[in-house]
């Protein structure tokens, strides 16, 4: 497969103020498409919606399996080329092809701020919406994020988090595990929900690592200064008008009704992988009842 941007009146165009590369990472059905549907509405934005597999197989463009700041200049004029088309599902490419846009409310807040849409040279923030096979690369082949961000410096990384056991419950409901979770074995509600807190744990430590490249809130946390803190780590322009928009559609859909097992299984677990974070052991535990 061969790069070739050559049909592309983005062919050559340079991003000189891009601040910031942001990747999600986790599992799908994670807040991640809402997530991305706000960045996608902000002027200063631009958001690629999967697309992965169209991009892994590059080596002119894939800065994970060598970095180069060339290779990160092509991808990100790629990445930028392929959110103006595509189509829905992992093919990928504009977000307005995911089911975020099939909401009244995240389709009035883009026709309200697409219009404001900044160009493409002014651009400072792309967002790569691709979080369970981004997640699987990178563990798979042992790709060192905190390497990349040494030699990177607009690398940054997202990780919204979903109730854990309602995350569990929808992958497993729908059945595609290796799409939204990167793992094709995992068949179950335990395994999920155990798959899940795994990769949070790794997250964490990443964010240990590189504590100025991660972002990470729950779903406890969509309020006004969430959305404020994700500007400044962004650095975007946190709009007053942008934020109030962004609030009204933040409505999540009621969460499961869960199995005894589940979650009891859920505490012990939260109890083993974050031993040593007491803090996200009292985040984690409010997604359930107490005892």
């Amino acid at each position: 497969m061969k790069w070739d941007l050559s049909r592309s009146e983005k062919e050559g165009m340079e991003y000189p103020s891009l601040r910031k590369l942001c990747c999600s990472l986790g599992p799908n059905r994670n807040l991640t498409t809402l997530v991305a549907g706000l960045m996608a509405s902000h002027p200063q934005c631009r958001v690629l919606n999967h697309a992965g597999k169209r991009i892994f197989p590059l080596p002119e463009v894939n800065f994970l399996s060598e970095y180069s700041p060339e290779t990160f200049e092509r991808f990100i004029r790629y990445a930028v080329y392929l959110s103006d088309r595509g189509k829905h599902g992992l093919y990928g490419g504009s977000i307005e092809h995911s089911h975020a846009f099939e909401t009244p409310e995240m389709r009035k807040l883009h026709d309200t701020w697409s219009p404001r849409k900044e160009p493409a040279s002014g651009l400072r923030v792309l967002y790569w919406k691709e979080s369970a096979v981004l997640t699987r690369y990178v563990r798979e082949n042992q790709v060192s994020l905190q390497d990349l961000v040494k030699q990177e410096s607009r690398l940054c990384f997202l990780m919204p988090v979903r109730n854990p056991l309602d995350c569990a419950s929808s992958i497993v409901r729908k059945g595609r595990a290796r799409l939204h979770l990167g793992d094709a074995s995992i068949t179950t509600v335990e395994a999920a929900i155990d798959a899940i807190l795994v990769q949070l744990a790794w997250f964490l430590d990443l964010q240990d690592a590189c504590p100025d490249s991660c972002f990470t809130f729950t779903q406890r946390d969509l309020n006004r200064e969430t959305v404020c803190r994700l500007a400044a780590f962004l650095d975007i322009d946190p709009d007053e008008e942008w934020i109030t928009d962004c609030l009204k559609t933040w409505e999540l859909k009621p969460g499961y009704q869960h199995e005894p097992a589940h979650v009891t299984q859920y505490r012990n677990l939260i109890e083993r992988y974050f031993e040593n974070r007491p803090a996200w052991r009292e985040r984690l535990s409010e997604f359930v009842p107490d005892s």
